[in-house]
């Protein structure tokens, strides 16, 4: 049985991802995770469930932040977009898709240009697909 807190946290990232709140959602699982670690308590499956369905709401959205940030000139915005989406991606052990490479050598070009400091490619490379 499921103890108060972590039942809390489980209803908070549900309604979260109902809701697009992602950055929330992330959030709650995070504390979700920590409160289990300080409390001897396993992990509960949910929150795999959890972070896939996170991911797979989050991404399209982050992807056309990333478009629309480079397409007004906020580099650094699409940066730590950019950032989410492999946090993300990697919270909830998955590939990323091919087509986000594309715009990580977009964002990296644009930064170079701009002088701004730039992605590190590799470790966004871990999380290509391969198509």
């Amino acid at each position: 049985m499921l103890d108060e807190q972590i039942k809390r946290y489980l209803d908070f990232a549900r309604r979260g991802i109902e809701n697009e709140e992602w950055l929330y959602t992330s959030l709650a699982l995070d504390m979700l995770e920590l409160y289990c670690h300080e409390n001897n308590i396993d992990v509960p499956e949910d929150v795999a469930i959890l972070r896939k369905k996170l991911y797979e709401s989050y991404l399209p959205h982050g992807i056309a932040f990333v478009k629309s940030y480079l397409e007004n000139g906020m580099y650094t915005h699409a940066k730590f977009e950019l950032v989410r989406i492999l946090e993300c991606a990697e919270k909830a052990n998955e590939k990323l898709p091919i087509d986000v490479k594309r715009i990580v050598e977009d964002v990296e070009r644009k930064l170079k240009r701009h002088s701004e400091e730039s992605i590190i490619f590799p470790e966004f490379k871990r999380f290509y697909s391969v198509e």
